[in-house]
C-alpha cells in the first residue's frame, strides 16, 4: 500500500547516495544537478526559485529524457487528492503521451520517464517503448504519494473473486491424432494483485531487451537453429539503429523456454527488481519438475552449450517478472468468464466468431514458415483486456509443482493458446501441421518437449 509520509522524511530518502537528479521548472529550465542526498531545504530552494512546481528527474535512464512540447497527447487522466490515499494504477501503452492532473497543487514531481510540467497541477509523461511498470512520486504540502504506471500491461486486482481452474477435457494433440486427459473444471475464490502483459512479448521487445546476449553470427547450430539465430541478429541490428518498438509489432515465436526466463530476469533487472529465476548446473539430470519452484529444462538459448540441460530454481523473495503458472494462465485467459469454453463460446461457434479474437488459418494463407506472426493487439481483447490469448503464438507456461497430464511426462512446461498455424478446416484422418480451430479452447495444451519453440507473456504478482 502506498502510504502518506511526512514530507521531511520523504525528501530525506528521495534518493540513494549513488543517485543523480536533474531539476527543471514548468518552462523546462534546468535549475541544477544534484548527486547523493537531497534534503528539504534543497527542495524548498528550487520550488521558491521556480515560483511553482519543479520536476525532479531521476537520471537512471540511458539518455536524457525531457519532453519539449505538449502536443499529441492521447490520454487525459484526472486524479483527486483523496484517490491518492489508495493504490493508484494508470494503464498506458508503449510510446504513449499522457497528461496526469491532480485537483490540487503539486510542489514536486519525481520521475524517471520522459516528462514535462504543464502547470502547478499537471504533468505530461511519455512512456518508453518497452513493456513494464514505472512510478511517479509527487509531493504535496507535507505528504508524498505515488502513482504507478503499467506500460503495455493490465493491473488485475482480485478480492475473493470467483475464478475457474481446470477444464473438463484437455485436448493434447500429437501430429495426426488427439489425446484427451482430465483436469476437472472447478470454481475457486482468489485474492491477489497481478500485472499481466496485455500482449505476447514482441520481436522488437525481445531484441531490444536481450540485444547484449544475441550473437552477431549464429553459433554452430543445425541449419534450422542457425536460421532462427540469424533472424534474431537482424532484429538486434534494427534495434541498434534506433528503431522504436511500436505497440503493434509481431509476436515473438522462435524462442525456447530458457530464453523466455532469461528475458523475464532482464526485464526485472531493468526496473531494479530481483530476478525471479536462478540458473545453475544440472549435471546429468534429465528434464523434469524436481519440486515446487525447482526445474530442469533444456539448455537452449542464443548461445551454444555442450550441456544438454540446465537447473532453474525460483527466487521466493523476488517480486519480479516471470512466466505465468498453468493455473494462472487459465485464469487470465478466461478473462472472468466462468461459463464458456473460449472467448467466442464453444465448439458450436462459427469460425467468423473465433476470428474476431484470434489469428487462425495461417497454413491456408501460406504465411512463410519463419515464425513471423501477425501484429499483436489488433483483434478483440478478453474480459480482462488481454489480447491474443488465442492465435498468433503458443505461450509458454510453467507447472508450479505438479504436472497433472501423463502425456506431458512430468515436463516443467507446456504451451497454451494455440498459434496462427491452427487450421480452419479439418478432414478426419488427415495429418495437419497445426490443430483444427474447433479443438482450441481454454483446455487446449501443446506438449513442450525438449527443443520446443513458442512465444510468451509475462506476469508480476504484486500481492
Amino acid at each position: 500500500m502506498m502510504k502518506k509520509i511526512v514530507f521531511l522524511v520523504a525528501v530525506c530518502v528521495l534518493v540513494s547516495v549513488a543517485q543523480t537528479y536533474d531539476i527543471y521548472d514548468v518552462n523546462g529550465k534546468h535549475y541544477g544537478k544534484i548527486s547523493g542526498q537531497i534534503d528539504k531545504n534543497t527542495i524548498d530552494r528550487y520550488v521558491q526559485a521556480a515560483h511553482g512546481s519543479v520536476l525532479v528527474w531521476k537520471k537512471n535512464a540511458k539518455k536524457k529524457l525531457l519532453i519539449k512540447d505538449a502536443k499529441n497527447i492521447s490520454k487525459d487522466i484526472e486524479l483527486s487528492q483523496d484517490s491518492l490515499d489508495k493504490v493508484v494504477w494508470i494503464e498506458l501503452e508503449k510510446n504513449e503521451k499522457a497528461k496526469i492532473c491532480l485537483d490540487s497543487k503539486v510542489h514536486v514531481w519525481e520521475t524517471s520517464v520522459e516528462s514535462k510540467i504543464l502547470n502547478d497541477s499537471c504533468l505530461i509523461v511519455q512512456t518508453p517503448d518497452i513493456v513494464g511498470s514505472n512510478t511517479i512520486s509527487l509531493y504535496n504540502d507535507m505528504s508524498k504519494y505515488q502513482i504507478n504506471i503499467a506500460i503495455g500491461m493490465k493491473y488485475l486486482k482480485f478480492e475473493n473473486d470467483k475464478v475457474a481452474l481446470g477444464f473438463d477435457t484437455h485436448p493434447l494433440p500429437i501430429i495426426g491424432s488427439e489425446t484427451r486427459e482430465e483436469d476437472p473444471k472447478r470454481i475457486v475464490a482468489l485474492t491477489a494483485e497481478y500485472l499481466v502483459d496485455k500482449y505476447p512479448v514482441t520481436n522488437c521487445e525481445m531484441a531490444s531487451v536481450m540485444k547484449d546476449s544475441i550473437p552477431e553470427k549464429s553459433p554452430a547450430f543445425n541449419e534450422y537453429r542457425k536460421k532462427i539465430s540469424n533472424q534474431w541478429s537482424t532484429r538486434k541490428n534494427l534495434v541498434k539503429k534506433g528503431n522504436t518498438c511500436i505497440a503493434q509489432d509481431s509476436a515473438a515465436n522462435g524462442l525456447y523456454l530458457l530464453q523466455a526466463m532469461e528475458y523475464a530476469n532482464q526485464r526485472s533487472i531493468q526496473e531494479g527488481l530481483e530476478p525471479y529465476y536462478v540458473f545453475s548446473n544440472a549435471g546429468n539430470e534429465s528434464e523434469k519438475i524436481v519440486k515446487k519452484g525447482d526445474y530442469v529444462i533444456p539448455y537452449l538459448d542464443f548461445s551454444y552449450h555442450k550441456e544438454k540441460n540446465i537447473h532453474v530454481s525460483v527466487n521466493e523473495k523476488s517480486a519480479g517478472y516471470r512466466l505465468p503458472y498453468y493455473d494462472e494462465w487459465m485464469i487470465f485467459a478466461r478473462g472472468g468468464d466462468l461459463k464458456n469454453d473460449a472467448p467466442w463460446g464453444d465448439s458450436s461457434a462459427r469460425v467468423e466468431e473465433a476470428l474476431e479474437y484470434a489469428w487462425f488459418g495461417a497454413k491456408e494463407s501460406e504465411i512463410d514458415f519463419n515464425r513471423a506472426s501477425k501484429p499483436v493487439g489488433l483483434l478483440k481483447p478478453n474480459g480482462y483486456g488481454l489480447y491474443d490469448v488465442f492465435g498468433l503464438v503458443e505461450e509458454f507456461v510453467l507447472f508450479e509443482s505438479q504436472n497433472p497430464f501423463s502425456l506431458l511426462q512430468n515436463k516443467p512446461s507446456c504451451k497454451k493458446g494455440g498459434d496462427y498455424w491452427t487450421v480452419l478446416s479439418h478432414q478426419f484422418g488427415k495429418v495437419d501441421v497445426g490443430p483444427y480451430w474447433k479443438w482450441i479452447n481454454y483446455g487446449y495444451a501443446s506438449p513442450n518437449y525438449a527443443g520446443g519453440m513458442g512465444g510468451f507473456r509475462l506476469v508480476r504478482k504484486i500481492r
